[in-house]
């Protein structure tokens, strides 16, 4: 048995918004993942905003290998990335362009 409590604040549904693309809604707060001020350059920060609909915070899960999934912004077709490869607790989600590197790689697993 798991002796780590599950805490709904890292739950996270993924909501078909149109096609292929999710939007992903965090389970305690109901904000959704957003690239903040809808920017498109490599280490934009990720934030938690309000669902307005806009394309900045629709996302494709694409399967990379072993169970993982890459996190595809619609807005700019750059993926969700750990900003330096953080392993720590309240590392950062930035924007970057795709390099097939273990940080920009997730793993959904249902709850």
């Amino acid at each position: 048995q798991d002796a780590t409590p599950s805490t709904s604040s890292s739950e996270w549904q993924l909501v078909t918004v149109s096609g292929s693309y999710v939007k992903i809604v965090n389970r305690a707060s109901g904000l959704v993942v957003d690239v903040t001020k809808r920017l498109t350059a490599d280490g934009t920060p990720i934030q938690q905003w309000t669902d307005n609909g806009g394309t900045n915070q629709q996302w494709q899960m694409v399967t990379v290998s072993g169970g993982y999934v890459k996190i595809v912004s619609r807005a700019s077709g750059k993926v969700l990335n750990v900003s330096g490869s953080s392993t720590a607790n309240g590392g950062n989600v930035t924007l970057s362009g795709d390099t097939g590197s273990s940080n920009q790689q997730w793993q959904v697993v249902g709850v």
